[in-house]
């Protein structure tokens, strides 16, 4: 920095220089833009400077010349000044303009020589600027009369349009002449002061490129637009944001807590200044000939330190991330367990319970939590679970998570296959109360097969079944019901031997094997009294029939066949059992069923629901029936 002075009368010249480093340069935004806050700021005259005597001398130049410039340059735009009649300090904002890219080497000292004739054009040049400027804002907020802020053809205009119309009134006859002479001079004028304006704004154009043009032989030392600085709000209170250009040139926005990309736009709306009260307070440029990575410039010390709290954020994302995923594991697991604990009743054994709302239903409250646990972290965490986690999943579960020992890891296999056997059942009557409600003789008969495998599959696994309480009690008298309605049909049949000779006992023999078959698979059985009686009566119309036969002449194999078989305890027909459904199907099954239970519920059948609800009469009339 070099000062200079021209001295005054009673003193003598001086000059001084000095050499500084710097952080940052403060630049008086009331100079318009970028470099003419940066020419205010290497070239003045200070009306202030004291000497080491403490004498004032109001003639000292200022110049300063760089030696070098540091990887980021940082602008301090002075946004705040104080008012002396307000007796405050006042935020300034004013439009201050600045460009994504600018070049520095005019304000080098290698460049002293050429810059300085570069630096007196320019003055010239910001001072025509200036001048043309005032002209054209003194049109454009014109002072009159009352107003100053409008523009000055639009006084032409609303003084024009008064006098015509004045003049084409008839009251103003007399004075015609003169108002359009009025308006004649009047329209001169404009015209003069509309080509003036188109004058200026030519001028101003001219200048412009000037002053582009200035230094193009100067542009090794650029710098590139990284980020801005806003303010908004007054002197002493308001927000404070930042505006960041990534490598990929798009910007972010950093206000506070919330970070966000924006549009380019943005950032210019925001920070040029000159409406409302937000605009730019700070400036920062890198370097265009550098790696943009901000690790590049910095010192080592600082490197290291930020190095160093980068890595500590880092511990503390995963430290985060961990703590969140464990909370989301938590709170999956409670919900489950909440859900198995207040899923249906449990007398609701129709099929829909889940495994762990059976597990529940069966008092096994610690499997029932260890398997949910173990589903969740499977859906949460996949197979990535150490010791260090498999520990906290534990301490989050109640000790639920902790891997079973050899005795409960049985109970719950043994668990597992009185479920299946639960579905199993459930699906067999479902599927009998579709056959049924098909209609016909041979859905009905096809019901009662099923219901009697779906009894013979219960007493399989009679104890564990009733130990985890899901024994369905509506079994038997369903049973009793279809056998009832089967029956039925064959004392209709024998009945009606007598009136019509020549009826078909093909149905009757079917029936007859159908009731044989179920009767056999309750052979042993706790239900085993549902077919107690009901082998001697069919046995009985069975010989009535074929005796009508014989004495009709009407052959009937089958039925003879069907009456060898009940004599020699039925040896070729096989017992009916229930599809048994596998661990890999359970998943499926239970969503059809608990979508029938759903459909019930609700009153709807959908369409193409596989186990459709029909009108369950083995629910309907178990009170009218005997008692299992």
């Amino acid at each position: 920095q070099e000062l200079i002075g021209r001295g005054a009368e009673g003193q003598g010249g001086f000059s001084t220089t000095r050499t500084d480093s710097f952080g940052e340069l403060i630049l008086d935004i009331s100079k318009g833009d970028l470099h003419g806050g940066l020419e205010d700021h290497v070239s003045a005259v200070l009306d202030d400077f004291q000497d080491e005597h403490g004498r004032v001398n109001s003639l000292v130049d200022k110049a300063v010349w760089f030696n070098r410039f540091p990887p980021i340059l940082t602008f301090q735009l002075q946004r705040v000044s104080y008012d002396k009649e307000l007796q405050t300090c006042v935020k300034v904002d004013s439009a201050f303009e600045f460009d994504k890219e600018v070049f520095m080497d005019r304000y080098l000292q290698e460049h002293r020589a050429e810059a300085s004739v570069g630096r007196g054009k320019m003055a010239n040049l910001r001072s025509e600027t200036a001048s043309l400027q005032t002209q054209l804002a003194a049109m454009a907020e014109y002072a009159g009369p009352t107003r100053r802020d409008v523009p000055l053809l639009d006084y032409f205009a609303g003084t024009l349009q008064y006098l015509e119309a004045a003049a084409a009134d008839p009251a103003n006859a007399a004075q015609a002449g003169k108002l359009r002479e009025g308006a004649r001079v009047v329209t001169l004028v404009r015209d003069m002061e509309t080509q003036r304006g188109t004058g200026l704004t030519r001028q101003l154009a001219e200048v412009k490129v000037k002053v582009d043009g200035m230094f193009s032989n100067l542009k090794r030392e650029g710098y590139r637009l990284f980020s801005v600085l806003v303010h908004d709000g007054k002197a002493g209170s308001g927000h404070y944001w930042a505006y960041i250009q990534r490598q990929d040139d798009s910007w972010v926005k950093f206000s506070d807590a919330d970070v966000s990309p924006v549009a380019e736009e943005e950032v210019w709306k925001m920070s040029v200044g000159g409406h409302a009260t937000t605009s730019a307070y700070c400036l920062m440029y890198r370097r265009s000939d550098i790696d943009n990575s901000a690790s590049s410039l910095l010192p080592a010390a600082v490197k290291l330190e930020v190095e160093g709290d980068n890595a500590k954020l880092a511990e503390e994302c995963v430290a985060w991330d961990a703590a969140q995923t464990l909370e989301t594991f938590s709170s999956q697991f409670r919900k489950a367990v909440a859900d198995a604990d207040t899923g249906p009743s449990s007398t609701s054994v129709d099929g829909s319970l889940s495994f762990e709302r059976f597990l529940h239903t069966a008092n096994e409250g610690l499997l029932m939590r260890h398997l949910i646990s173990k589903e969740v972290a499977a859906r949460v965490y996949g197979s990535a679970i150490d010791n260090q986690l498999q520990t906290k999943l534990n301490e989050a579960t109640n000790e639920a998570s902790v891997p079973l020992n050899e005795q409960q890891a049985a109970r719950l296999e043994e668990l597992r296959t009185t479920y299946l056997t639960y579905l199993s059942t459930s699906v067999a009557v479902v599927e009998a109360s579709v056959a049924r409600q098909d209609g016909g003789a041979g859905g009905i008969e096809r019901g009662l097969v099923l219901l009697a495998s779906a009894l013979r599959a219960q007493y399989t696994s009679l104890e564990a079944v009733r130990k985890a309480n899901v024994f369905r009690e509506d079994l038997l008298p369903s049973f009793k019901h279809a056998q009832e309605e089967v029956l039925n049909s064959m004392r209709a049949t024998i009945a009606s031997l007598g009136t019509d000779p020549s009826a078909s006992l093909d149905d009757f023999a079917r029936a007859y094997g159908v009731v044989c078959q179920a009767g056999k698979a309750l052979t042993g059985l706790y239900a085993a009294t549902a077919v107690i009686g009901v082998a001697e009566e069919c046995a009985a119309m069975a010989e009535k029939a074929v005796q009508h036969c014989r004495t009709a002449g009407v052959a009937c194999e089958a039925l003879e066949g069907m009456t060898r078989e009940a004599a020699a305890g039925f040896p070729s027909i096989q017992s009916p059992e229930a599809k048994r459904v596998s661990w890999e199907e359970a998943t499926d099954v239970l969503s059809r069923l608990q979508g029938r239970a759903g459909a019930r519920e609700q009153g709807d059948n959908p369409d193409g629901q596989v186990m459709s609800n029909g009108p369950a009469p083995d629910r309907r009339d178990v009170n009218a029936m005997d008692e299992a």
